[in-house]
C-alpha cells in the first residue's frame, strides 16, 4: 500500500504540478503551523476519510525543506492517536459491552502481542491510523507498547515528505 501511495503522489504531483504548486503556494500559506498543527491531530483522532498525506504533500510542493514543520506535524499525529486510544478506552468502560470485555479477558495476551502490530502497520501506512488507535483503547492494549507503535508515525511523516519534495524538484524542473 505505501509503494501505491508513493506512486499515485508521484504521478499526480507529475500530471497536476502547476495546479499543486499554485494550491500549496495560495492556500498553505495562509494557516499557521498552530492551526496546522491542531487539524493534523484532529485529523488523526477522527476517523475521518482525508488523510494528513495530502498537508505532507502541500507542503513538500511550497517548502521542499521544511523537516522541523513536518516532524512537529507527525508529533501532531501521534497525539491525535493518543487521544484517540484515551477515547476508545473511557468509551469501552462508559459502555459495558459484555461480549466485547469477555473477549479482552480471554485475549488481553493475543491482543498486546500482535495489536501492536495493526498500530504499527496503521502509523506506517495509509490504513486508517485513527481507527486503530480507537481500537487499542477500546481492547484494553498497554498504552507504553501501543504509544511505542505510534511514534513510528514520526519517521513517516519525514519519509513521505522526503520523496514528496523529490518529486517537487522533478515537477518544477520540468515546469
Amino acid at each position: 500500500m505505501l509503494v501505491i501511495a508513493v506512486a499515485l503522489a508521484l504521478t499526480a504531483s507529475h500530471l497536476l504540478g502547476p495546479h499543486i504548486l499554485f494550491l500549496s503556494e495560495s492556500v498553505l500559506p495562509k494557516i499557521n503551523g498552530a492551526v496546522l498543527f491542531m487539524l493534523v491531530a484532529m485529523n488523526d483522532f477522527a476517523v475521518t476519510p482525508v488523510s494528513p498525506d495530502i498537508a505532507i504533500f502541500l507542503i513538500s510542493k511550497r517548502s521542499p525543506n521544511d523537516y522541523g514543520l513536518i516532524a512537529a506535524l507527525g508529533a501532531a499525529s501521534v497525539l491525535g492517536g493518543t487521544m484517540a486510544w484515551v477515547c476508545g478506552r473511557y468509551l469501552e468502560s462508559k459502555f459495558k459491552i459484555e461480549r466485547l470485555d469477555e473477549f479482552v479477558k480471554a485475549n488481553h495476551a493475543t491482543i498486546n502481542k500482535y495489536g501492536i502490530w495493526i498500530v504499527a502497520l496503521g502509523a506506517l501506512t495509509p490504513m486508517p491510523y485513527s481507527l486503530a488507535c480507537w481500537a487499542a483503547g477500546a481492547l484494553k492494549m498497554d498504552f507504553p507498547k501501543f504509544f511505542m507503535m505510534t511514534l513510528l508515525r514520526v519517521p513517516r511523516f519525514l519519509v513521505y515528505f522526503y520523496f514528496f519534495s523529490a518529486s517537487a524538484g522533478f515537477a518544477r524542473a520540468g515546469m
